[in-house]
């Protein structure tokens, strides 16, 4: 399945961990808000773990954007506080998606049962507004999904090459 632009983003409860905490995350909590949703295929992988610490280094950032941050893949909460403690502590959820549900409702499980990268900004009524797929190896562009989000924020027209003005 493929979702397409300005369709309801899937919502989701499960299990994940934040801030060494045990907790659920779901989409339908953060309706109000921004959210930076994504996956990653594998904990403990190098490209994952150049990305992970990237987020959660611009998470104040982030946040005062008014986004929430969720990231998920279809291992277990226990694989992604094992990991988390390793990269030194990561503060947003990094959600637990065994059953590969979500994963197959964002589009990104694939038939080997890893997900790839995808990354989802989703607007504050809940809608897909910006979407990106990049193949396992390929690790994102985080200061290029920040001003994505910050075009979408701004709500007018973003020539190309735009930058927010400082």
């Amino acid at each position: 399945m493929t979702l397409r632009l300005n369709s309801p983003a899937p919502d989701f409860d499960i299990p994940a961990v934040a801030a060494g905490q045990d907790v659920r995350v779901r989409l339908s909590d953060h309706r109000g808000r921004w959210v930076l949703l994504f996956t990653w295929p594998k904990d403990f992988t190098s490209v994952c773990g150049s990305e992970i610490p990237e987020i959660d280094r611009r998470l104040g950032e982030l946040e005062a954007m008014d986004t929430a941050v969720i990231g998920f893949n279809n291992q277990d909460v226990d694989s992604h506080r094992r990991w988390a403690d390793e990269l030194g502590g990561v503060r947003f959820p990094m959600g637990a998606d065994e059953s590969g549900e979500v994963s197959r409702a964002y589009g990104v499980l694939l038939d080997d049962g890893l997900v790839i990268r995808g990354t989802w900004i989703i607007d504050p009524e809940g809608r897909v507004k910006w979407a990106q797929q990049n193949w396992r190896p390929i690790g994102r562009d985080v200061d290029g999904i920040l001003r994505e989000l910050r075009a979408l924020q701004s709500g007018g027209a973003c020539m190309v090459n735009w930058k927010p003005s400082a």
